[in-house]
């Protein structure tokens, strides 16, 4: 079955705090960068946590968007690397960690669930979205 490659893909997105304003979104695709991998999402999970956001419980938009792009357990493939990547190759199938730590000592000891400064991001959750961010260096 071919495929018809575009520059834009499909995301679901809320607006936090808006209780039932999840929708599917045309959204630019990333494009490869040095150290980075593009990934093509197969299968992605609505689950309780999503759930929870769709009904204005939390989440957190990335810094200049009013949007929050959810679905943040999923099952990808990744479609091409970039410079520097190592241990990765075109056609691998990755699911993805969407925690980054903050400084707390628990996060540092890798237990960022336990985290004591909730400064952390969490991608498709809480204030980080590596797609908002580069939209953001784009335009500025």
């Amino acid at each position: 079955m071919a495929r018809t490659l575009t520059d834009t893909m499909r995301a679901i997105a809320v607006t936090p705090a808006k209780a039932g304003s999840a929708q599917q979104l045309e959204l630019p695709k990333p494009r490869l960068e040095t150290g980075m991998a593009l990934m093509r999402v197969l299968e992605v999970g609505i689950d309780g946590t999503d759930t929870e956001i769709n009904n204005g419980e939390y989440g957190e938009a990335p810094p200049g968007s009013y949007v929050l792009v959810i679905g943040h357990e999923a099952l990808s493939v990744i479609d091409a690397v970039g410079e520097g990547v190592q241990g990765f190759a075109p056609g691998d199938l990755v699911v993805s960690t969407v925690r980054r730590p903050d400084t707390c000592p628990n996060c540092q000891a890798g237990e960022s669930d336990m985290c004591l400064f909730g400064k952390y991001t969490e991608r498709g959750i809480k204030g980080r979205a590596w797609l908002h961010e580069r939209l953001l260096q784009r335009e500025a």
